[in-house]
């Protein structure tokens, strides 16, 4: 059942890294409906999160993929607020 949920990924400071894991992103071609990238979490890290639209199954793979990065530390996913609200 497709349901939105927020993917949030830890990672180093790094344009690279960063670059690799929004390529993981885009080459599971999901709808993606907010994205965004803050650096005030611990030093030397940031924290991407975006809110997706998409089986379970879909996720589990894309968290796999992404986990694979060099540079990510963790990914996590949880439900989305905005699936309650649509």
């Amino acid at each position: 059942m497709k349901q939105a949920r927020t993917v949030t990924v830890r990672l180093e400071e790094e344009l690279l890294t960063l670059g690799r894991a929004c390529g993981v992103l885009r080459r599971h071609n999901l709808p993606i409906r907010d994205f965004a990238v803050v650096s005030n979490g611990h030093p030397g890290t940031w924290k991407l999160s975006c809110v997706i639209e998409a089986e379970d199954a879909a996720l589990k793979g894309l968290v796999l993929q992404i986990n694979n990065v060099i540079g990510v530390r963790e990914t996590t996913v949880t439900p989305s607020f905005l699936s309650e609200v649509s």
